[in-house]
C-alpha cells in the first residue's frame, strides 16, 4: 500500500514539475486520531492541495502502525507488539515486526551515554508510577492530594529489571523476557524514533518542505522554501501554551522537550510527580521543567531529552561534551529551564519573563536562540 502511495505521489511531483510556474503553497492538516495519545501536525509546502493530502494520509497510516507495534497497553488482532512480550514475560520468546528489534537497537548504540538514565526495562516499576499519577491526577481534580508508592514497593519491581532479562533473537525476528513480570517500556524515545521514520518516508515520497509536530516532537524536513523554521520551546506550564524562547532551525533538523509540566500530579506538601523517572532513585527528577534538545535524528532526540532531564545541570554538560567529542556529525544542543526563584546552578542561567523563568542554552547553539542572539 505505501509502494502505491507513492507511486502516486512521485507522479502528481511529476505533474506539478511540468506545469507553467506552479508555485508551492503551504498546506496544513492536523489528527487526533494517529495514535501515540497525542495530537500529529504536518506542515508541508505542496503544488496542489491533492498533493500535501497524500503526505498526510501517508503519514497518519504510518503513525498507526507504529502505534500499534509499540503500544504496551492494548492489543491489536494479528499484532504482537510490546503489550505481547510483557504478557509473555517468563513464558517464550515473542515473533515482532522488525521495527521493534531496530528501534530497540538504536538505543543500545548509545548505552555509552546513557548514564543509567534509561532503561527499556524498567517497565516494572513504571506502571507502579502510571497507576499512582492516574489516581493522582484524578485526586486533584477533586482538590485531594495524591499518594506517592512507597521505596520498598518500588524496589521490589527493580528486581523484575535489567538488559540480562531482554533476550534477542534476529535472525528469527524475537524478542524474550526471561522473568515473569518483567516489562519493557519505550515510551521514552518510541514517538520520536517514529517520527524520524515517517519524516524519512515523506522525504522518498517527495516532501521537499515540512515539518511534523507530534505532541511536542518536532522534526523539520530542510527549511521553508523562504528562509528557515522558528519553533518555539514551549512554556513549562499547562496554563500558558506560549514559548520560553524561540530556536532557528535551517535544514532537516529535529527538536524534543521533556518537562515536568504534563502528565503529573501533586502530593500532600504540594510536590510535583512527574512521568520521568530516574531508573537509579525510582523518582521522578526535579533539577529541571524542561529540558530541550536539538539535533538531526529525532529519535535521537527523544532518548536524550530524557537522558539530560534526569542529570543535573553540570553533569548534563559533562555529558554533552563526552557525547559531541564522539558524534560529530550527530551533534546536540540543549536548552535548559528552571523555575525564576530557584537556586541557579550556573551563571549560564539567564531571567526571562518578568524572572518567572531562567534559562540556559548551549553554547553550540546559542547563535540559533532568541534570548541569547535577539
Amino acid at each position: 500500500m505505501k509502494k502505491i502511495i507513492i507511486s502516486i505521489l512521485a507522479i502528481l511531483l511529476l505533474t506539478g514539475c511540468q506545469t507553467q510556474e506552479k508555485e508551492l503553497k503551504q498546506y496544513t492538516k492536523r489528527t487526533l486520531t494517529a495514535g501515540f495519545d497525542t495530537e500529529i501536525v504536518l506542515i508541508g509546502y505542496a503544488y496542489s492541495e491533492e498533493e500535501f493530502d497524500g503526505y498526510f494520509q501517508l503519514l497518519r497510516e504510518d503513525f498507526l502502525h507504529y502505534n500499534e507495534i509499540f503500544d504496551h497497553f492494548k492489543d491489536y488482532e494479528g499484532v504482537n507488539n510490546i503489550k505481547t512480550i510483557n504478557d509473555q514475560a517468563g513464558i517464550m520468546p515473542v515473533e515482532v515486526d522488525p521495527d521493534i528489534i531496530e528501534l530497540i537497537e538504536f538505543t543500545q548504540n548509545y548505552d555509552e551515554f546513557n548514564d543509567q538514565k534509561f532503561d527499556m526495562t524498567l517497565g516494572a516499576v513504571l506502571e507502579i508510577w502510571h497507576a499512582y499519577r492516574e489516581a493522582g491526577m484524578l485526586n486533584n481534580q477533586e482538590d485531594l492530594p495524591g499518594k506517592v508508592p512507597s521505596i520498598t514497593l518500588l524496589e521490589e519491581a527493580k528486581e523484575l529489571t535489567g538488559y540480562d532479562l531482554l533476550e534477542i533473537n534476529k535472525e528469527d525476528s524475537t524478542v524474550f523476557l526471561t522473568k515473569e513480570g518483567a516489562s519493557l517500556d519505550l515510551g521514552a524515545i518510541a514517538k520520536g524514533w517514529v517520527t524520524e521514520q515517517v519524516a524519512v518516508t515523506l522525504e522518498e515520497a517527495g516532501l521537499t518542505h515540512g515539518a511534523i509536530n507530534a505532541g511536542g516532537n518536532v522534526r523539520t524536513i530542510n527549511g521553508k522554501p523562504d528562509g528557515p523554521w522558528r519553533i518555539g520551546v514551549a512554556r513549562p506550564s499547562t496554563l500558558n501554551p506560549s514559548s520560553v524562547d524561540t530556536i532557528t532551525l535551517d535544514g532537516s533538523i529535529s527538536m524534543v522537550t521533556s518537562g515536568d509540566y504534563q502528565r503529573f500530579y501533586t502530593d500532600e506538601n504540594g510536590t510535583i510527580y512527574h512521568h520521568l523517572v530516574d531508573p537509579v532513585t525510582l523518582m521522578p527528577s526535579n533539577y529541571h521543567r524542561s529540558v530541550t534538545i536539538i539535533t538531526k535524528d529525532s529519535g535521537l532526540a527523544d532518548l536524550f531529552s530524557t537522558i539530560f532531564y534526569l542529570h543535573d545541570y553540570q553533569s548534563g554538560l559533562e555529558l554533552l561534551e563526552r557525547f559531541n567529542e564522539a558524534y560529530l556529525e550527530s551533534q546536540i544542543g540543549v536548552v535548559w529551564v528552571i523555575d525564576g526563584d530557584q537556586e541557579a546552578p550556573s551563571d549560564d542561567f539567564v531571567h526571562i519573563d518578568d524572572n518567572e523563568f531562567q534559562i540556559a542554552v548551549s553554547e553550540n547553539i546559542q547563535k540559533y536562540s532568541r534570548v541569547f542572539n535577539p
